[in-house]
This record gives C-alpha cells, sequence and structure tokens, in this order.
C-alpha cells in the first residue's frame, strides 16, 4: 500500500491520537478515512429520486414554541 508523509502541528497530532484512540483504530487508518469522506463527499446514486417516494407522509413542519418560552442556557 502506498505510503504518505505528513507534517501537522502538535495540537492537532494529539488530537489526531486522541480521536483515533476513542475510536480504537490507528492514526493511519483514522487519518485516511477521513480523506476518503472529503474526497469521496457525494450523493449516492438514486439520491434525489427518492424525494417524495413516502406516501400519504405530510411534510409538515410542527408547531413550534415561542423563543422567549425557552429555558435559558447555563452559564459556564
Amino acid at each position: 500500500m502506498p505510503q504518505i508523509s505528513l507534517y501537522i502541528d502538535e495540537d492537532t497530532l494529539q488530537n489526531v491520537e486522541k480521536r483515533a484512540k476513542q475510536e480504537n483504530i490507528s492514526v493511519s487508518k483514522w487519518v485516511g478515512e477521513r480523506i476518503k469522506k472529503s474526497i469521496h463527499d457525494e450523493y449516492p446514486e438514486g439520491f434525489f429520486e427518492l424525494f417524495g417516494s413516502l406516501k400519504n407522509t405530510p411534510f409538515e413542519r410542527p408547531v413550534q414554541g415561542k423563543f422567549e418560552d425557552d429555558c435559558p442556557l447555563e452559564q459556564f
């Protein structure tokens, strides 16, 4: 399999290592998967033909509450 050298700063490397460890995969595999996703970021074939294919399902927005009635965010 071909190899590539990558130069990144220490903070980025630490974040990559952390994410790879969380997913229980190697750093190389983690980076490779992200590269593949960025290259193949396309809709699958037939994706747009699916729109409207569900019958008898109303696409209606549910009733929204008032902004003022929302609970306040916690202060950090």
